[in-house]
């Protein structure tokens, strides 16, 4: 089962800074998740949020910002971080990265990104569109992709489209829904927490949920604090 540092693992370090992804990766993680969206100029930002006040404190979308305004903000949780372009992530030879796409229309240009880098080998692209699936199989039939499906219901429609993996919610996972994707025959991840407008409810979960998740037989699992997923496993692993 893969252990993936959600939001590159913002437990110790704030979330989406290379640190915080050596860290995790140091910890053990077997992929740091980054999410990607387009600057003003077309470069590519590491930024969850659309806006950037949660996390750097100032009421501004990153579309609407310049490169160099994008790198000119400070992490409110420590404003000894920066912000990063995806391509510093690679730069600095971070993998194996799970890249959490936000904007479909920037595929082209993070694969081209990906190609200077010789990269592909060292990814797994999440998506939320069927379009954005059948755009990345086209380049390469064995480029691996991860469904962040919009519904539940989506998840046969984003298996014919080629999606290799399928992320379930937590809320969504149920003997149902387990089923329905192993016999789509894609491989079964889970998002840890609920879904609600609160960002503190995303990627963390209880012990006794964790082991409900791993009863299920998943293939991996999503979560901020990696080290709380390690310890279930080891313990489930000497009983």
């Amino acid at each position: 089962m893969k252990i993936i540092a959600h939001r590159s693992g913002p437990n110790v370090y704030p979330e989406q800074t290379i640190t915080s992804a050596s860290f995790a990766l140091y910890c053990g993680a077997d992929m740091v998740e980054v999410d990607v969206r387009y600057t003003l100029d077309k470069k590519i930002a590491a930024s969850h949020d659309a806006n950037t006040l949660r996390v750097f404190g100032q009421d501004k979308l990153v579309k609407d910002m310049t490169e160099k305004e994008f790198l000119s903000l400070r992490h409110k949780a420590d404003v000894s971080f920066g912000s990063h372009l995806f391509e510093h992530y690679l730069m600095r030879k971070i993998a194996p990265i799970l890249i959490h796409v936000k904007e479909d229309e920037l595929i082209d240009d993070l694969i081209a990104l990906l190609k200077k880098y010789d990269y592909l080998d060292k990814v797994t692209f999440g998506v939320m569109s069927v379009n954005a699936v059948n755009k990345i199989k086209a380049v390469d039939k064995t480029l691996p992709v991860l469904a962040f499906m919009p519904k539940v219901q989506d998840i046969v429609e984003f298996v014919k489209a080629g999606a290799d993996y399928i992320r379930l919610w937590q809320d969504w996972t149920n003997d149902d829904t387990v089923k329905t994707v192993k016999n789509s025959g894609a491989k079964l991840w889970i998002m840890t927490g609920k879904i609600t407008d609160k960002d503190s409810d995303v990627g963390v979960s209880t012990q006794d949920g964790l082991k409900k998740l791993i009863s299920y037989d998943v293939d991996g699992i999503l979560i901020n604090d990696i080290t709380i997923l390690q310890d279930v496993l080891q313990e489930i692993e000497q009983d």
